[in-house]
């Protein structure tokens, strides 16, 4: 019977270590979290947000807009009422600062009102962002991005004035197919 005593006692140490590495791996992980939630308390300028808020806005006042869509040589002017402001602001909503691949890719320099961010890498795909402030408040954004490979190269430059008017100007050309090259342009009235 002394057997099965000391059988016992071995099971329960090796239970308590157990369950012990267990909680200190538990709080290990939990401060991990914790750090990576710190960093994210020293982000750049959230501007999906932004952009989600205006789209929210947008879709609520329903502005009529003169839309003019150029392609290649090809343009047309409306008046309209944009159903979709998600679809219409996709281009702006992909621009994060905050994503993983972009830290430490680029600089950052505030002038008066504006903030520039200019990018030295490269890989990433944009090349600057510049949002002038009024009042403290978000006003103008101004976006190059460019991506270049062995199948394509695309530069797109996207404007958009608060309240105001909005341009997505891209040139693609594709290997073997060519060039194209499309501006929409949007004047809220």
């Amino acid at each position: 019977m002394s057997w099965y005593t000391n059988y016992q006692k071995k099971r329960n140490t090796i239970t308590l270590g157990l369950l012990g590495l267990g909680v200190m791996l538990s709080f290990s992980c939990e401060s991990s979290s914790a750090e990576k939630k710190g960093n994210l308390t020293t982000s750049e300028f959230d501007v999906p947000s932004f952009f989600q808020k205006e789209i929210v806005l947008l879709n609520t006042t329903k502005p009529k807009i003169k839309k003019t869509v150029l392609k290649d040589s090809i343009f047309e002017t409306k008046e309209l009422v944009i159903a979709d402001w998600n679809k219409e602001l996709t281009s702006f909503l992909a621009v994060d600062l905050n994503k993983a691949a972009y830290r430490g890719t680029f600089q950052k320099d505030s002038t008066g009102n504006t903030v520039v961010y200019t990018f030295t890498d490269s890989t990433v795909d944009l090349s600057s962002l510049k949002i002038v402030y009024v009042d403290n408040i978000p006003t103008e954004f101004s976006i190059k991005k460019s991506t270049q490979n062995l199948l394509y190269n695309t530069s797109e430059n996207l404007e958009y004035i608060k309240g105001k008017s909005y341009t997505i100007d891209k040139l693609q050309s594709v290997y073997m197919l060519g060039a194209q090259h499309y501006r929409i342009t949007g004047i809220l009235e």
